[in-house]
């Protein structure tokens, strides 16, 4: 797991492998460990990120983002994540933001009859640090910011 400080941390889970009747040997037990656990054994299981939507939003964008920006534009941001964005999506981990959720929310903004203007600009502002473009994947890599980070 990819901790908030950027490094790699341990999970522990239990796991239930069978019951003593489709494992009955010690044997059998750690050949079905050996299949769950094979992934991790390879390395081709990679570190996934628990970074909540608000944490990045209030610690990774605005500090490295905002400051690119124009007064007015920073404004209107502020605004929409305010009222808008952060109130949907600030407990949702980065990374499980995805394009079916973002076309979810934002139906339901025009279903509430919100703005035009104002569901274009929460779209744009939610979708912003969703595709923040992660390390190690350039442009035409396949990567698209609707998937979010992996």
């Amino acid at each position: 797991m990819l901790l908030e400080s950027g490094e790699v941390g341990r999970v522990q889970r239990s796991l239930v492998l069978g019951t003593v009747a489709e494992l009955p040997t010690r044997r059998d037990a750690q050949s079905r460990l050996d299949e769950k656990l094979l992934a991790v054994n390879t390395g081709s299981s990679r570190p996934e990120s628990s970074v909540m939507f608000e944490w990045f939003v209030e610690q990774q964008w605005k500090p490295l983002v905002f400051p690119t920006f124009k007064a007015t534009t920073q404004h209107g941001y502020k605004t929409v994540l305010t009222n808008h964005v952060l109130p949907a999506w600030k407990d949702w981990r980065l990374r499980d933001v995805e394009r079916l959720a973002i076309q979810q929310w934002v139906a339901e903004k025009f279903a509430r009859r919100t703005g035009w203007q104002t569901v274009r600009n929460s779209w744009v502002s939610a979708t912003a640090p969703a595709s923040a473009r992660p390390p190690g994947r350039p442009r035409g890599s396949g990567w698209s910011p609707c998937r979010g980070p992996r």
